[in-house]
């Protein structure tokens, strides 16, 4: 990490710690569902910008991890192992539904991932035995600690994981693989020539991009209160593509800024917050046609919409 970028770490460090004892209830559940989609981004980029895969599964992904959060609340598990297991559960099961779409590129992957998330919301939606349907299913959050209030843990843990997030992916960039992943999105033909185990590659970051997206599945449940499947539907895969590109693809910051026009943004423009869909798709057209790599990749190229 260079100079700048930890300058720029520790800055925000300091400021989530100081929000996080003065900072009012409002402050530290917007910061907090912010944070939890800049989980979302970071995970999704992993496959949206360093692989250049277009796959809309997020939306999925999050349904899953939030349902099962929730669903081992209901049989006492406690907050922290609700969590681990909600996102392990979501990883793990998205992970081999996704094994076919691994092999495929372009519109087929588009269009077959753009299907799993309607299939997951019809399952979510039907089994009602399970998940409680459309009626919803409460979700608590994390408990009272160390004289912190539920909500202020709620933020602590959202907003450090989001950080540690953002950091891993940029860890990721310099590392082997994600030098291996990179050769294999802008020159795939040469990367295998040269030995590299692309399908490999591919998989180990479908993996990663699935855990890290059921991680902020799982954190939004509780902030949520009462999930449904309707909020893990077309909204919310617009969002998870929104948050992720806006920012710009393959920067490791960039879902930061999107997560923050998609959460806390709409809170202050309360006569748009109806048309929250509809403006954040004429946002997301207006991105993919002025700047296609995203604000802050700017000037740069992008392979994902060869």
């Amino acid at each position: 990490m260079n100079r700048m970028s930890l300058v720029m770490v520790s800055a925000a460090l300091a400021g989530l710690l100081l929000n996080l004892f003065t900072g009012s209830s409002l402050w530290l559940y917007l910061i907090a569902l912010s944070a939890t989609w800049v989980i979302v981004g970071v995970g999704t980029n992993v496959i949206l910008g360093m692989s250049g895969v277009v796959v809309l599964h997020g939306a999925a992904c999050m349904s899953v991890a939030a349902y099962a959060t929730g669903i081992l609340q209901s049989h006492s598990a406690p907050w922290p192992l609700a969590v681990a297991g909600g996102t392990l559960i979501s990883a793990v099961v998205m992970t081999v539904v996704m094994l076919p779409v691994m092999r495929l590129a372009g519109f087929f992957a588009a269009m077959s991932s753009f299907i799993i998330v309607l299939l997951v919301e019809a399952v979510m939606t039907e089994w009602e035995s399970l998940t409680n349907g459309p009626y919803g299913l409460s979700v608590l959050g994390a408990s009272e600690l160390g004289g912190l209030s539920a909500e202020q843990v709620n933020y602590l843990v959202a907003t450090l994981l989001a950080v540690a997030s953002v950091m891993a992916y940029a860890a990721l960039k310099r590392s082997a693989l994600g030098v291996r992943i990179r050769a294999a999105r802008d020159a795939s033909v040469a990367a295998q020539a040269s030995g590299t185990d692309v399908a490999r590659d591919r998989f180990y970051a479908y993996a990663l991009s699935n855990t890290i997206v059921a991680l902020g599945g799982s954190l939004m449940a509780p902030l949520l209160g009462v999930i449904d499947p309707a909020q893990f539907g077309m909204a919310a895969m617009l969002s998870v593509l929104f948050v992720t590109w806006l920012g710009g693809l393959d920067v490791p910051a960039g879902p930061v800024l999107g997560a923050v026009i998609v959460s806390i943004v709409p809170q202050f423009l309360t006569g748009l917050q109806t048309y929250t869909g509809v403006v954040n798709g004429v946002l997301f057209l207006a991105i993919l046609i002025l700047c296609p790599a995203g604000l802050l990749g700017i000037g740069r190229k992008t392979t994902v919409l060869k």
